[in-house]
């Protein structure tokens, strides 16, 4: 659900831990680790949007050439199949 969230790694795995700011909502997620060539300048999540169903599916660090990339929920690959996602992004200061 839309809100605020604390995203910790988990273990130091590919897991990653989202837990709404008032608690009511804790998810963990899968992630791989991505690279590219320039180093990012801000923070910046990236969505998939599939009508109003967002997946949350990067996450980039300012500062950093390394992201997460989220393994798709299974929700999200039934909804790929039927409609290419919407590339939604965020940045935050």
């Amino acid at each position: 659900p839309a809100g605020e969230y604390i995203v910790r790694v988990v273990s130091g795995r590919m897991l990653l831990s989202f837990t709404s700011t008032d608690g009511k909502v804790n998810a963990i997620i899968p992630s791989l680790p991505s690279q590219k060539t320039e180093t990012e300048t801000r923070f910046r999540l990236v969505f998939h949007r599939y009508g109003v169903h967002y997946y949350i599916s990067e996450i980039w660090t300012p500062g950093e050439r390394t992201g997460r990339v989220m393994v798709q929920h299974p929700s999200e690959l039934e909804l790929a199949k039927n409609a290419e996602p919407q590339h939604v992004t965020v940045f935050l200061n």
